[in-house]
């Protein structure tokens, strides 16, 4: 799949299992993933694995769409104790309306 989207040559420079149980309060706040690597952007890939059937009501990947284009957004500090990362975007709701995905096992 990272083939097909940045061609043979590339490095996987990480990998990460967050793990969510049922009941579990941990969430994560509004984000961009390039804003924690210590990477140039442009050439970053991020792909969510679905281990279980997900949709909005189970903690599936919501997006806004078309935020990509958006460039860095400011961020601050989280405000939550129950929040995984340390940061996040505030009033995300003024760059549009939230996408949940909806995945089956295995799909990406």
């Amino acid at each position: 799949i990272v083939e097909d989207i940045l061609g043979p040559r590339f490095v996987c420079w990480s990998a990460h299992l967050f793990c969510k149980l049922p009941g579990d309060p941990t969430e994560q706040p509004w984000h961009q993933d390039a804003g924690f690597w210590p990477i140039a952007q442009s050439r970053a890939l991020t792909m969510w694995i679905a281990f279980d059937d997900v949709d909005a009501a189970n903690s599936s990947v919501t997006f806004i769409k078309g935020s990509h284009r958006l460039g860095r957004v400011p961020w601050q500090p989280t405000a939550s104790d129950h929040h995984l990362l340390t940061a996040e975007i505030p009033d995300v709701d003024l760059l549009g309306p939230p996408v949940s995905s909806k995945m089956r096992a295995g799909e990406v």
